[in-house]
């Protein structure tokens, strides 16, 4: 969505980050592709997945599921060219 964004941004004439910013999420390997080079949010799949078939297997076990429960992976940002530092 951040790339569909991006180039609609573009369409109408604004610059990305001069009047814009964007930020995506997923990290997806398309990003680093796009012009400008979109800033993303990364979180691992791997271990989002491991989580989610630890949760699983747990649930099996206790015959029980946990709605409630929440299963967090850290993220952080991969900087590109879709942002730029604010200037004090």
């Amino acid at each position: 969505m951040a790339i569909g964004a991006l180039k609609a941004l573009q369409q109408h004439g604004l610059q990305v980050p001069d009047n814009v910013q964007i930020i995506g999420f997923d990290n997806v390997t398309f990003s680093q592709y796009s012009y400008p080079a979109l800033t993303t949010i990364h979180q691992s799949t791997d271990q989002l997945g491991e989580k989610a078939a630890e949760r699983l297997i747990q649930s099996m076990q206790e015959n029980h599921l946990d709605s409630n429960g929440r299963i967090v992976v850290p993220v952080h940002l991969v900087e590109r060219e879709t942002t730029q530092a604010w200037r004090v």
